[in-house]
This record gives C-alpha cells, structure tokens and sequence, in this order.
C-alpha cells in the first residue's frame, strides 16, 4: 500500500494531483516497508504492508488549505 511518513506530505502530494477531497478520511497504519520502491518515492512516498490500521478520521481543513496555499 501507498503511504506517507507524515500528513502534511500526503496532503501537499493529493493538492498537487488535484485530488477530491470530499467524502474522504485519512487511514493512519501500522506496518512493515516494503522492499519495493513506491512509483512516487520521490515524491515521499513509500510502499508498506499494513498490519493494523490505528485510527479513521476526517480530513483535517486547516492542513488541506495549508497545503493549498503552499
């Protein structure tokens, strides 16, 4: 699975592809990386294998415009 170290990369990476973010949460995981290389891992992004997901929650409004406004 895709994922980010931190939040806010993960944001300023969706704002950067123009993502929708309506009717979205953010999935928080525990897992072992990958020995494979994320196609975006310049980007910051890195391949895992989820073991536990930690918590569901909305999209935080105050990073997404953080993040938009660059």
């Amino acid at each position: 699975m895709s994922v980010f170290p931190d939040e806010d990369g993960l944001y300023r990476y969706m704002v950067e592809r123009g993502a929708a973010f309506e009717d979205c949460v953010v999935v928080e995981l525990v897992g072992r990386e990958s020995d494979d290389e994320d196609f975006d891992a310049d980007e910051g992004a890195l391949l895992v294998i989820p073991t536990e997901i930690v918590e569901a929650r909305p999209v935080d409004k105050d990073r997404l415009q953080r993040a938009k406004a660059g």
